[in-house]
């Protein structure tokens, strides 16, 4: 996976707005609203697994936690609400 420029409390508190998941050209998009003016996107290509759960073991939220590079292919985003997205691709961008 290309590297994200990202430090990993960049997206603490930063809201979860949508997922989306282009399965022809296995791409996802994951957009954040974050306390600058602008949004957040990653942009995922060549994905090979996505897991989306929302069983809300901590109680309801819609605030990120922390994102993870877990390694080259794989991203971790946990929420407040303690699920944890996975996302394993070939590469990864960070859009401001």
């Amino acid at each position: 996976m290309k590297t994200i420029n990202l430090d990993q409390n960049e997206l603490h508190d930063a809201t979860l707005v949508s997922l989306s998941f282009t399965w022809e050209e296995g791409t996802c998009f994951v957009v954040f609203k974050t306390w600058e003016p602008k949004s957040s996107t990653i942009m995922f290509s060549n994905v090979t697994e996505l897991v989306v759960p929302k069983t809300h073991p901590w109680g309801e939220s819609v605030s990120v936690n922390h994102v993870r590079l877990i390694d080259e292919t794989y991203v971790e985003i946990e929420m407040q609400s303690g699920d944890t997205i996975k996302v394993y691709a070939e590469s990864a961008s960070l859009m401001k």
